[in-house]
């Protein structure tokens, strides 16, 4: 009758409605309670990251990034040249890479290594956190290799003498950097380039004895050590 069919209807909306509230609240429940842990875990990485940049020093090897080395999206180990204030020059550990610097034009701005490493690499190499930590030259670059001027630095721990043999100056190539051609020494040592112009037509280099010389600009087999400086404070730069 009227008095049993209702009360029915309305426990069998009753069994199935509340199970769905349920499920649906326990879901928006746990899809929260996930953005919030993400949200967490990301500040306490940041922070963490903070507190590690605020703590280099010169001397220092530090990891910060990755490229393909003895295998995809290794660490990249960096050298720290010099720390002032919040900023730090870095100095890839290891010949990263093996191209010519340019076909044409021995001018650092706009030749190909230039564009290659201010995009693919920067791009490829460093996350958001990193990027933002990797602040521009005078020329509003982000990436650059050294110049003669840094390789003769003493505030970088480098002899001033460009024909000294300098141990310091001395690096050896990653896996990639030799499989693409770097000539190596029988010691393990490589060339690689720097963007200062000795002259109109070559750049420097350093050479596998520590010491300066001139290479041509348009040469396959020597490598790319690259550089940058990073603010190493806060949040804020």
């Amino acid at each position: 009758g009227r008095n049993g069919f209702f009360p029915a209807v309305y426990m069998h909306r009753e069994k199935t409605s509340a199970p769905t509230y349920n499920v649906l609240w326990r879901n928006r429940f746990m899809k929260n309670t996930k953005k919030w842990l993400a949200a967490l875990l990301a500040s306490v990485l940041l922070f963490s990251t903070a507190v590690a940049m605020a703590e280099i020093r010169q001397g220092d090897v530090i990891s910060f990034g990755r490229y393909m080395q003895e295998m995809p999206d290794q660490d990249i180990q960096w050298r720290v040249l010099y720390v002032h204030d919040d900023t730090a020059v870095l100095l890839s550990d290891r010949i990263l890479e093996c191209m010519p610097f340019d076909q044409e034009d021995n001018r650092w701005v706009g030749s190909d290594l230039c564009i290659w490493l201010n995009g693919w690499f920067l791009n490829s190499s460093f996350g958001y956190e990193e990027r933002w930590r990797i602040l521009p030259d005078e020329s509003g670059l982000y990436v650059r290799i050294p110049t003669r001027g840094d390789m003769t630095n003493p505030a970088y721990g480098f002899s001033a003498n460009p024909d000294a043999k300098d141990d310091r100056r001395i690096a050896a190539g990653s896996p990639t950097a030799i499989n693409n051609g770097l000539w190596t020494s029988k010691l393990g040592n490589s060339t690689y380039y720097l963007r200062s112009t000795p002259n109109s037509t070559n750049l420097d280099q350093v050479r596998v004895t520590g010491s300066i010389g001139i290479a041509r600009i348009d040469r396959d087999n020597v490598g790319v050590r690259p550089m940058i400086t990073i603010y190493i404070g806060g949040m804020d730069p």
